[in-house]
Order: C-alpha cells, then sequence, then structure tokens
C-alpha cells in the first residue's frame, strides 16, 4: 500500500547534508537532528512526547507483516536504548477488509509480545518486552481511510498527551534507527517528516537500474510515502487528519501542511525498503509505479 512517488515543492527544510540514503540506512545516521534549531532531546514542548503510535493498514498482507512487525519491534527497541525519556510505542495495525490470514498472522504477533511483557514484569526473563500491537478492524479497501482509522485509535488512547503518529506499510521493513530518527526529529522541532523508499529484493535489475535513475535519494528529496511519514500530533489535527482517499493520501496531507506553513522535514536518512511485488493494494501506489517501470524499454 505504498503511495506515489508524485514529487512536491520543496518545504522548509532543517538542514541538509550529504549522505546518500543507502549509507544512512545502514549506518542509523541522523546528521539533520544535529543541525535542526533545538536541542535532540530538549528545549521544545515536544520533549514532553509520551507516546507514539505507528500506524500499518493492511489488506490481505499475510504473507509479508510478519517480516513488517519484526522490524519495528526491534526500531522500538533502538528507540528505548536511545533516547532520553523515550515515549511508550504501540504498534497500530488496521485490518482493512482481510480475506487471508492476515488477522491471525498478527493476533500471533501481539500475544507473543504480549506474553514477553508479562514475563518481563513478573522477572522471570531477562529477555525485554516488545511495542504492544493494538488491532483495528475496519472495511474500507482505502488506504487513506484505513491511516485515518489506525491515527484515530492511537489518538483515542493517547488522550490530551502530545504524541507522534508514524506511518508505514504492511510490506515494508524499517531499519533498526527509524523510530530514533523521528522522535529526534519530533524533538528538534519538526511538524512532519517525509523519508525515502528503496525497493526490496526480488526487482528485476534493468528495473532498479530505471527507478535509481527517477528517485532522488538526497535530503530534500521531492518524494511522498505513505510507507515513510511521521508528524506531531498537534498538526495532524491542524490539517484535519489523513483523506480518506484509495490513494495519495499521503501526498494530499502533505500539500495541507505546506499550505498550513508547518515544518516538513524531506530526509534520506530514514529509508525503509518496501516489497518490489508489482501488483500492490492501492491503485497508482508504489506497485504501480514500479509496473510502469518494467514495462518501459
Amino acid at each position: 500500500m505504498a503511495s506515489s512517488t508524485n514529487p512536491l515543492p520543496q518545504a522548509r527544510l532543517g538542514s541538509t547534508v550529504s549522505k546518500d540514503a543507502e549509507a544512512a540506512h545502514d549506518s542509523g545516521s541522523i546528521s539533520m537532528a544535529a543541525r535542526m534549531p533545538g536541542p535532540p532531546d530538549g528545549g521544545d514542548a515536544r520533549s514532553s512526547m509520551k507516546f507514539l503510535a505507528v500506524i500499518v493498514p493492511a489488506h490481505n498482507e499475510a504473507l509479508l507483516i510478519t517480516r513488517c512487525l519484526a522490524s519495528l519491534q526491534i526500531a522500538a527497541a533502538r528507540l528505548m536504548a536511545a533516547v532520553t525519556d523515550p515515549p511508550a510505542v504501540r504498534l497500530v495495525v488496521v485490518l482493512d477488509a482481510c480475506t487471508d490470514r492476515t488477522a491471525d498472522t498478527v493476533a500471533v504477533a501481539a500475544r507473543a509480545v504480549s506474553t514477553a511483557n508479562a514475563a518481563a514484569i513478573r522477572g522471570t526473563t531477562r529477555t525485554p518486552g516488545g511495542a504492544r500491537v493494538q488491532i483495528v478492524r475496519v472495511n474500507e479497501r482505502r488506504a487513506g481511510a484505513a491511516r485515518r482509522a489506525g491515527a484515530a485509535a492511537a489518538l483515542e488512547e493517547a488522550g490530551e498527551s502530545n504524541c507522534w503518529l508514524v506511518s508505514t506499510d504492511a510490506d515494508t521493513t524499517v531499519p533498526p534507527h527509524w523510530l530514533t530518527g523521528m522522535v529526534r526529529l519530533a524533538r528538534c522541532g519538526a511538524d512532519l517528516v517525509l523519508g525515502t523508499v528503496e525497493p526490496g529484493p526480488g526487482l528485476p535489475a534493468d528495473v532498479r537500474r530505471r527507478w535509481r535513475a527517477h528517485y532522488h535519494s538526497i535530503d530534500g528529496h521531492p518524494h511522498v510515502h505513505g510507507a515513510n511519514l511521521g508528524i506531531s500530533s498537534s498538526a495532524y489535527r491542524t490539517l484535519g487528519g489523513w483523506p480518506a482517499a484509495a490513494n495519495d493520501e499521503d501526498v494530499m496531507l502533505v500539500r495541507r501542511a505546506e499550505a498550513a506553513g508547518l515544518t516538513i522535514v524531506r530526509t534520506a536518512a530514514l529509508t525503509v525498503r518496501t516489497s518490489s511485488r508489482r501488483n500492490g493494494r492501492a491503485p497508482n501506489g508504489f506497485a504501480a509505479h514500479l509496473a510502469c517501470l518494467a514495462t518501459r524499454g
């Protein structure tokens, strides 16, 4: 359900750094945070952030969502270790009209985390627990509506607390430093963070070359992906939330943010990997973009 790569005009940036996306993905470097106004772990109202929710819409993703959730658990554990006063993390999986075993797969993952957390509380294991998995069910068949439902559930749990809403997709894996980078940029004043995407394994070499030729993995990039987006709860409410659209809901949200003059950071230091399938869930999404590249000579 990764969204389109339609470029938007460059928004206000916190900095410009020269590392390419792949090097940043491997090293976990978040150089941009150091150059944003305000200290990484304080000095802004968002330093009091107590809650972070990762929204994962899923429609018939039984084959891929386990890897997605595993990568998010690793990122949550890294956040807990790397950031002063880290926020509580919830993984909000939105099951959207699933007819395969996605619901069963997510339920197994949720139970495993609950069991591990209970054991950690009892002191019967030295293994730390993980981020709690919350399941939301909708029957929309629209990525925008599913993301909106997930955000609503997260905001209900957060109440009036300041929180950060992160969005990815069920066919996507994130690097270990992903949530740490999001939180540091948020604490430095970002209202909205836009990361980059790279195709996962299995993409034919000629298609990958075409993709690289047209994709800008640089800070200040023009891309927008629902699979790699973070926004403060205050900004989210100001913008009216995710549009309940079948596709391009991410582009619509970012255009609203630009019009509102919000602080937007476009970084290549936070790169996720989305499946290289060419038959995706969202019309005009990332899979459709790859399919289009595959037809070009």
